[in-house]
């Protein structure tokens, strides 16, 4: 925790110079004050002096007789009149005193005979202008200011569950679309076990029905172990309807034996089109069950676009 609202050393020299570009478009306005351009031009140089600004010069396009531009110490104004439509485009640039960008615009605005209720604008982040006189106290307000990050009062702190495989399982199942209920095939230790799924899914009122798949007892062989598990699940696969299983939970119980079980299912037919899968990693040791579903999402489902999502 660091504070970050005490004295800093002040810069020396102007590494960078920042500007705001901010385009305004003053409509609705009232036509008595839309008169001639030099007219106009005087009027809104003369609110701007009113308001602290400072001109220097202005220049004008003998070409045309709706453009002037204003240069101030503080940056540009450039005006575009559309007295037929009572309407006035300005392109405004401040390299200098950024806080008085709103000041600007209502000065401007007001100028013309509008009225910032009428008025549309936006801002751009920019190239500036070095050698401005207010630069130092320019950085200072430039980007995104961080006073104190260091509250007096101490905040309550978030307090991560010990278990988010429910949190998780129940978003998951909310991410399912179909109307009505759906089965539900979930990876399980060994009979013995407790698998926390299972109880967790029998409460949620979307899943219809919950079909449960039982590891082989684990033993010193991790092949031998795939082997009695895949054939005991195909056993019970030939058991149940085709084209059922709309979703496969792997509970955080769940050992590495399961990992070639949805290639099974799907042999076997009994995933529906769209399949959801879900697994949680608490340690590297769990990084099986992400190939599980990396397997599901590239071998199972038959259609693209399909996603892995991983949340943190």
């Amino acid at each position: 925790c660091k504070d970050s609202s005490g004295e800093k050393a002040e810069p020396t020299w102007q590494d960078t110079s920042s500007g705001i570009f901010m385009a305004i478009e003053a409509e609705d306005l009232e036509s008595s004050e839309l008169g001639p351009r030099a007219q106009v031009q005087s009027t809104m140089e003369s609110a701007l002096t009113n308001a602290g600004f400072h001109v220097i010069e202005s220049t004008n396009d003998s070409m045309t007789e709706n453009i002037f531009v204003t240069v101030m110490e503080e940056g540009y104004v450039t005006a575009r009149l559309h007295k037929e439509e009572k309407y006035v485009a300005f392109d405004t640039l401040l390299w200098s005193s950024f806080s008085d960008h709103e000041a600007l615009k209502k000065v401007l605005v007001e100028s013309v005979g509008g009225s910032v209720s009428t008025t549309s604008s936006f801002r751009i982040v920019t190239g500036g202008m070095f050698g401005a006189k207010t630069w130092k106290e320019d950085r200072k307000s430039h980007g995104p200011q961080i006073i104190n990050n260091c509250p007096e009062a101490e905040e309550k702190k978030f307090v991560k569950p010990e278990n988010l495989f429910p949190i998780a399982l129940e978003g998951s199942i909310d991410l399912v679309q179909d109307e009505g209920e759906f089965a539900v095939a979930i990876l399980c230790p060994a009979e013995g076990v407790p698998c926390e799924g299972i109880g967790l899914l029998k409460k949620n009122p979307r899943v219809g029905s919950v079909v449960t798949f039982r590891a082989c007892p684990e033993t010193t062989s991790l092949r031998d172990d795939k082997i009695c598990s895949i054939e005991s699940a195909a056993k019970q696969m030939d058991t149940i309807s085709p084209k059922m299983i709309r979703v496969v939970v792997v509970d955080r119980s769940c050992p590495p034996s399961m990992e070639d079980l949805p290639l099974v299912m799907k042999q076997k037919g009994v995933f529906v089109s769209n399949v959801l899968a879900m697994a949680t990693i608490g340690s590297r040791h769990d990084l099986w069950r992400r190939q599980l579903v990396d397997r599901i999402r590239r071998k199972v489902v038959p259609m693209d676009p399909v996603f892995r999502a991983q949340v943190r």
